[in-house]
């Protein structure tokens, strides 16, 4: 028995060899297969980075070509929003006048609604100055027509004197004769 138990003691022995072995074999394949993937990522990323790296010297060599326009541009735009600061200054202080020239317009207008009525009023007085004026004129007219009649009356009546004083002289020569013989001096 010895025999027979030393040869499945070595077949055993073997056996686990040969399964240690393929264990061995199984982790050299998985070390295999991580080794090939790991290196595939640093692969991938020594590309990635290579990109990058390219990329970055691309920009720092088109950053450098086109610095002074950049500038230029960065100036004018500048400039413009210095234009467009004082201009929005400007803005703002015509909205301030306009705010102050505002705050006036309720009273202006309260006045101005104040006028109004006064000028209604007015207006009524104007009205009643226009028929005292109208009728005053009519009275004038009526002066004017009385006074007209006076100067045809005084017309008349001058000639009437003009013939009494005829009459008188008439009437009175023979006192003048008279009086020319008898004279009361």
């Amino acid at each position: 028995m010895s025999d027979t138990q030393n040869l499945t003691e070595q077949e055993m022995v073997s056996d686990i060899i040969e399964k240690y072995q393929g264990v061995i074999y199984k982790q050299k394949e998985m070390q295999y297969f991580i080794g090939q993937r790991v290196t595939k990522l640093i692969r991938g990323v020594m590309i990635f980075c290579a990109i990058m790296l390219l990329a970055l010297f691309s920009a720092i060599i088109i950053f450098t070509t086109h610095i002074q326009a950049l500038n230029n541009t960065i100036t004018t735009m500048t400039k413009h929003f210095s234009t467009m600061t004082a201009d929005v200054t400007a803005m703002n202080k015509s909205v301030i006048g306009m705010e102050k020239s505002v705050s006036h317009l309720p009273q202006m207008l309260t006045e101005i609604q104040t006028m109004q009525d006064n000028v209604g009023g007015m207006s009524n007085e104007i009205t009643v100055l226009t028929e005292k004026m109208h009728k005053m004129q009519l009275h004038m007219n009526q002066i004017t027509y009385n006074i007209d009649s006076m100067t045809s009356t005084f017309v008349n009546l001058e000639g009437s004197v003009h013939r009494m004083g005829n009459g008188v002289s008439r009437i009175s020569r023979p006192m003048k004769a008279y009086n020319q013989f008898i004279p009361f001096n």
